[in-house]
């Protein structure tokens, strides 16, 4: 059997799984969703923007298997850390354990990993916090 990346339908199924009320609605509405490549460089804040950061091969018993590293970046302009805590809470509670169905794949376990701050930056004229949650995905080829 030829390897497949899992990069993509990782990525699909985390996002289909965060855009849920759970997290769009967890500051009263209004968090955007999106995906590498969707966030338009004048994204009003606060938004999470979901990526991979690495796809490492993690073979098991003759079956083709991979490691995928799920970024959910958080972004919020609110001075202090009350809206990022409030998005990584919602994020944690959709992504870690969940059961998702990956095209291609059987998923082994995701897990939340850790958060890190990433500082205060420059956007469109005003200071922006950004956090990085970081989830693992183990799948297997099927």
């Amino acid at each position: 059997m030829a390897q497949l990346s899992a990069t993509g339908p990782v990525l699909k199924a985390c996002a289909a799984a965060v855009n849920v009320s759970a997290v769009t609605g967890c500051l009263g509405g209004g968090v955007t969703v999106a995906v590498t490549n969707d966030v338009s460089q004048t994204q009003a804040a606060p938004y999470i923007h979901l990526a991979v950061v690495s796809e490492t091969r993690s073979d098991a018993m003759q079956k083709a298997g991979k490691v995928v590293l799920v970024a959910a970046h958080l972004y919020s302009d609110f001075a202090g850390e009350r809206e990022l805590v409030l998005m990584l809470s919602a994020v944690v509670s959709v992504l870690h354990y969940a059961p998702l169905s990956i095209d291609g794949h059987a998923l082994v376990s995701l897990e939340y990993d850790d958060v890190q701050s990433a500082n205060v930056e420059e956007a469109i004229g005003q200071k922006r916090r950004h956090w990085v949650a970081t989830f693992r995905a183990e799948v297997r080829q099927s």
